[in-house]
C-alpha cells in the first residue's frame, strides 16, 4: 500500500515516484484548482507560496480519478482502489487490443491468444498497477486504431470521431497524434502517387480525406485542453505563459532546450537511445525476462521480426495493410521526438506494444492450425499469462520493502494534524523522489523549519513531543514556529 521501487536496480525508483507522483497530482485535481492537479505546494523563507509540478494533460483523467479516490478516506483503501483502477485501465487494452487483432485476422481463438502472450511480458505487467497516465493514453492509442480499422475495413465513420476526442483527451493522449499524423501521411501518399488524377485533384482529395480531418479536429482538441492547463497554470501561479511548468517541460522533452540537452547528452545521445529503444522493444516483445543478446543482438532480433512481418503483410490487403502499419509504427512516431522523454522512462516502451501484436498475429496467420490446436494455444497462452502474473505479483511482494509501513506511518500522521493548511518540515526525503510527500501531506505545506507548525523525521527523537511515538518509521512532531506566517 505504497510506493516500491523498480523491477529491478537499472529501474530503481519508476513504479514508486511515478505513482506517488500521479497519486500527488490527482489529490488536487479538484473544482477549487479546476481540475489542474499539481504535485506539490510548499512556502519558502519568506513565506511566500510555491507549486510545483501541474498537470500536463487533459484533465479528464485526474479528474475523474479524484472522485473516484474520494469514496475512500484511509490512504491505503485510496492507494489500494488507485491500482485496482489501473488494473481495470490494463484489462479494457486487453480487450481493445484483441478486438483489433480479430479484426485483422478473423480468428478469435488465435487473437485471443496472441493478446495473452504479448500482455504477459512481465515488464509490461510489472507496470499495469502503477498509477500513470501513460496506460490510459496506450488504452485511447489502441482505440484510435481500432477506430480506424473499422472505417477501413467495414466502412463505420462515427467511432473514429469519437475515438479521437477520446483516445486525444485519455492521459498522455497527445500521443495518439502520432497515429493521427502516420495515418494522414500514408493515406496522403496513397492519393499522390495515383495516376488517374491531376495534382489540383489529388491535393483535393486528400483535404477531403477523413485522415485530414480527423488530424485537425485532433491537434485542435488537444491543443485546447493543453492551453487550458497552461492558463490554469498560470493564473495559479501569477506567471506568464512562458514561465509555466507545463511550458519548459515541453521544452525539455521535445529538446529545445539546449541546457537540458547538454546536461543529459550521456542518455539521450542519438546512437544510444536507439540501441536502448531496440534492447527494449525486443525485452517487451516476448512473455519472457531474461533475453540476453550478443552486441547488436536486439537490432538483428528486432530487423527479422520486421522482415517476417513485412512478408506476411505484404500479401494483405490495402487496407489491413494500412493498420498494420499504424500498429508497427506510431510507437516510433512518438517516441523518437520525444527520446528526451522515452530515454529516460523504460516503460514508454509500451507505446509499441503494436510491435508483438502485429509479430504474433502474423504468426498465426501463417500457421493455419485445426481449431482443436487453437484452443490449445489459447490454454497454453491463459496458463502463461497466470505464471507471468503471479511471478510479477511476487516481485512486488520483494521489492516493495517498507513501502506499506511509510503508508500507515503518515495515515497516524495525518490523524494528529490539526485540520489542513498547516506548515509542515520534513527533514529527509521519502522513498521514492520527492512527490510522496505531496500525496501523503496533500492539503498542506512543506516548509523551512523556522515556518513549520509541525515536523516530519525518521529520527524517533527529533524533538521531545514525539506524536506519533506508535509510528515505525517516520514521526511527527509538534514544532513552534519561529517566523510570523
Amino acid at each position: 500500500m505504497g510506493w516500491e521501487r523498480g523491477y529491478d536496480d537499472l529501474q530503481p525508483k519508476h513504479h514508486g515516484w511515478v505513482s506517488a507522483h500521479t497519486m500527488a497530482i490527482i489529490s488536487r485535481a479538484t473544482a477549487e484548482n479546476g481540475f489542474v492537479g499539481y504535485a506539490l505546494a510548499s512556502k519558502d523563507a519568506q513565506n511566500k507560496l510555491q507549486y510545483e509540478y501541474f498537470d500536463r494533460y487533459p484533465v479528464f483523467f485526474s479528474a475523474l480519478f479524484h472522485q473516484v479516490l474520494s469514496l475512500r478516506n484511509q490512504m491505503s483503501s485510496q492507494i489500494y482502489l488507485a491500482r485496482q483502477v489501473m488494473n481495470l485501465i490494463f484489462l479494457s487494452t486487453m480487450i481493445v487490443a484483441f478486438l483489433l487483432i480479430d479484426k485483422l485476422i478473423r480468428n478469435k481463438l488465435a487473437a485471443l491468444t496472441t493478446v495473452l502472450l504479448v500482455f504477459a511480458n512481465p515488464y509490461l505487467l510489472f507496470y499495469k498497477d502503477m498509477i500513470h497516465f501513460d496506460q490510459p493514453a496506450l488504452f485511447g492509442f489502441l482505440l484510435l486504431i481500432y477506430a480506424i480499422a473499422l472505417y477501413k475495413l467495414d466502412g463505420v465513420k462515427i467511432p473514429l470521431f469519437i475515438c479521437t476526442f477520446v483516445a486525444v483527451g485519455l492521459g498522455r493522449g497527445y500521443a495518439s497524434f502520432a497515429i493521427l499524423i502516420l495515418w494522414f501521411v500514408i493515406e496522403g501518399f496513397l492519393i499522390l502517387r495515383s495516376k488517374d488524377l491531376i495534382i489540383i485533384e489529388k491535393l483535393k482529395s486528400i483535404l477531403k480525406h477523413p485522415s485530414f480531418f480527423v488530424l485537425v479536429v485532433g491537434i485542435l482538441w488537444g491543443a485546447s485542453l493543453l492551453s487550458y492547463n497552461i492558463l490554469v497554470e498560470s493564473h495559479k501561479r501569477n506567471v506568464s505563459i512562458w514561465e509555466t511548468s507545463i511550458i519548459n517541460s515541453a521544452e525539455d522533452r521535445l529538446s529545445l532546450s539546449e541546457s537540458f540537452n547538454a546536461e543529459n547528452e550521456g542518455i539521450i545521445n542519438w546512437p544510444g537511445f536507439i540501441q536502448g529503444q531496440f534492447d527494449r522493444i525486443t525485452k517487451w516483445s516476448f512473455p519472457v525476462k531474461q533475453l540476453n543478446f550478443i552486441p547488436l543482438g536486439s537490432a538483428l532480433l528486432l530487423s527479422l521480426m520486421f522482415l517476417f512481418m513485412g512478408i506476411v503483410i505484404w500479401k494483405q490487403t490495402l487496407e489491413k495493410k494500412i493498420i498494420y502499419l499504424l500498429l508497427l509504427l506510431s510507437g516510433f512516431v512518438w517516441m523518437v521526438p520525444l527520446r528526451n522523454l522515452a530515454a529516460f522512462h523504460d516503460y514508454t516502451t509500451m507505446y509499441h506494444i503494436g510491435i508483438p501484436l502485429v509479430f504474433f498475429a502474423t504468426l498465426f496467420t501463417i500457421i493455419k492450425l485445426p481449431k482443436a490446436v487453437n484452443y490449445s494455444l489459447v490454454i497454453l497462452g491463459l496458463v502463461v499469462y497466470a505464471v507471468a502474473i503471479s511471478q510479477v505479483r511476487d516481485l512486488h511482494e520483494q521489492r516493495a520493502g517498507e513501502a506499506t509501513t511509510y503508508t500507515y506511518d503518515f495515515m497516524r500522521i495525518q490523524e494528529k494534524i490539526d485540520g489542513t493548511g498547516k506548515n509542515i518540515h520534513l527533514t529527509t526525503t521519502l522513498p521514492y523522489g520527492p512527490y510522496p510527500a505531496g500525496y501523503y501531506l496533500s492539503g498542506q505545506y512543506l516548509t523551512p523549519l523556522q515556518l513549520a507548525d509541525y515536523v516530519v523525521s525518521r529520527n524517533k527523537n527529533y524533538l521531545p513531543n514525539n506524536l506519533t511515538p506508535d509510528n515505525m518509521v517516520v514521526f511527527l512532531f509538534k514544532n513552534e514556529p519561529v517566523l510570523s506566517k
